[in-house]
């Protein structure tokens, strides 16, 4: 009876005692990719596999998910202010307005105190409702959802694997990061105890003396401190993530795509995002020696140097999942050390997903089918003009009522929100993460099209699934929703196998792309 197509593997019905051989599993673990490989005891290698984590998407939907509670509790919040006025059941006893508030009159609210909070709270208009924060409790041993995720993807790889393989030890490597250290090789003992901002007063005055108050893109003076990496997209506000311009290159820097894209890939990737790895790795420990303890499993732990010396005592190439293979080989004296030409790619999916809101719009303007501007206002990090900068540029070689009647020749596609199945209460025939089943019947040729693939994406807006090929890339047609119909259900999929040479091939790119970004040094410019 098959239970696995890739790899391939049968599961007979009757049991042959002593015909099954011991493997020896070994795991490399990464916040991205995970290596996985399983040896012999002689060390003939009989499994790869590199697993694409979700680590990032964590991250994204718990912002999107921030950002769409934070708009609908501001609209609500409005509304509730509009009625408010409208009836004349304003608070009372209220402070001077605030430059750039909403409300230019005398500000009606006043300054509560609520039980639990250090510092008063003030409403406007109307009584906002009490905190909760304060009755909010975690559990022992909580985790973020990023490092969940990442304990659960491990423990799931191993599950798997256990289903066709006869696993009898397993070996899992253990990594910690010393970020200072990566930051400076050269560090010192006593150095750990000053940061980079030891004998400043602020980042600002950190950051003069770095690039010895000059713009970092001319020699004008510096004037303000713009974040390279924007916290939108996950920058910290450390030092090294500050970058002093003039008025005039900040200006400039928001409106041109590519001197914005040049900066940020100069600065880097923060290094805090592999963090959730330190965090993470005591209690994929912990789980790991549970559920060996619990099935009779040799359990053993190394480290990135042990791993290091298994490849190159072996003469094993660098990659995720020879790294998993040389972690297996780890501790034991092989004499048949040769690899398989195949590597089963896989990926982890978010398995049915339970937002409602998918996808928030943009208002567009519109003029003879043309896009002329987006939003009335721009937006932080939007590099589309805004109506009223297109406008204000239109302004200057026409007439006040020339710019009245072009205003009304716009076409105005307002902000609308793309919703779920679930918002529409509906069932999608299709999740992310599905194994489908396409079939389609030419009614003019009578051939019917039939595939088997995994959807990777899903276009609600056209009704269509989106696969990749052998190379990883989507096909130029993807079919329609309605021909597919799901097959198997699941988080942690087989996408495609590849050949271990063009898996080689890929990661030595990358680690070249990696090499060029950490020699690349930007000019008048530390980065620390």
């Amino acid at each position: 009876m098959p239970i696995s197509t890739h790899p391939f593997v049968v599961k007979l019905k009757y049991d042959i005692p002593g015909r099954t051989q011991p493997i020896h599993l070994g795991i490399d673990t990464g916040r991205e990719n995970i290596g996985v490989g399983a040896s012999l005891e002689n060390g003939e290698n009989v499994f790869l596999s590199d697993v694409e984590t979700k680590n990032k998407a964590v991250t994204k939907a718990m912002s999107d998910r921030r950002a769409y509670r934070m708009s609908r509790r501001r609209h609500r919040r409005e509304k509730k202010q509009r009625h408010a006025h409208a009836k004349k059941s304003e608070m009372k006893n209220g402070r001077p307005a605030v430059k750039g508030e909403r409300h230019t009159r005398k500000t009606v609210g006043r300054d509560i105190r609520y039980p639990g909070c250090k510092n008063p709270v003030t409403h406007k208009v109307i009584k906002g409702k009490e905190a909760r924060i304060a009755n909010r409790r975690r559990d022992e041993g909580w985790q973020t959802p990023s490092a969940r995720q990442l304990i659960q993807t491990h423990m799931r790889i191993v599950r798997n694997v256990m289903k066709f393989l006869p696993v009898t030890h397993i070996t899992i490597e253990m990594v910690s990061f010393d970020f200072q250290k990566l930051a400076n090789v050269e560090i010192k003992n006593w150095e750990y105890s000053d940061g980079p901002l030891h004998g400043f007063k602020s980042p600002a005055d950190y950051v003069w003396a770095r690039q010895n108050g000059k713009c970092y893109f001319c020699d004008k003076k510096i004037a303000i401190c713009h974040h390279a990496m924007h916290r939108a997209k996950g920058g910290s506000d450390r030092v090294g993530n500050l970058v002093g311009l003039c008025p005039e290159c900040h200006q400039k820097l928001h409106s041109d795509r590519d001197m914005d894209k040049r900066l940020q890939e100069e600065f880097g990737t923060p290094k805090t995002c592999i963090s959730v790895l330190n965090s993470a790795m005591p209690e994929i420990d912990r789980q790991m020696r549970a559920l060996c303890d619990a099935r009779g499993i040799v359990y053993d732990t190394c480290t990135g140097f042990d791993t290091y010396e298994a490849r190159k005592r072996y003469g094993i190439p660098k990659d995720h999942c020879t790294d998993g293979y040389a972690i297996s080989l780890y501790g034991r004296n092989a004499n048949n050390v040769c690899l398989t030409d195949s590597v089963c790619m896989m990926r982890r999916f978010r398995k049915k997903s339970g937002s409602i809101i998918q996808k928030l719009n943009q208002r567009v303007y519109k003029l003879k089918g043309k896009v002329v501007a987006v939003n009335r206002h721009k937006r932080t990090d939007q590099k589309e003009p805004a109506l009223d900068d297109y406008m204000s540029r239109y302004a200057q070689k026409h007439s006040e009522a020339e710019c009245r009647r072009h205003f009304h020749e716009l076409k105005i596609i307002p902000a609308r929100r793309t919703y779920t199945y679930r918002k529409q209460k509906l069932v999608s025939p299709v999740h992310i993460g599905d194994t489908v089943r396409y079939e389609k019947r030419n009614k003019t040729s009578g051939i019917t099209k039939k595939a088997v693939f995994v959807a990777e994406e899903i276009d609600m807006f056209n009704g269509k699934v989106k696969y990749g090929d052998q190379s990883g890339r989507y096909g130029k047609k993807s079919p329609l929703m309605k021909y597919c119909r799901p097959i198997k259900a699941g988080s942690l999929k087989f996408i495609r196998t590849i050949r271990l040479a063009d898996c080689l091939s890929m990661a030595r790119k990358e680690a070249e792309v990696r090499r060029k970004k950490q020699l690349k040094k930007p000019k008048n410019l530390v980065i620390d």
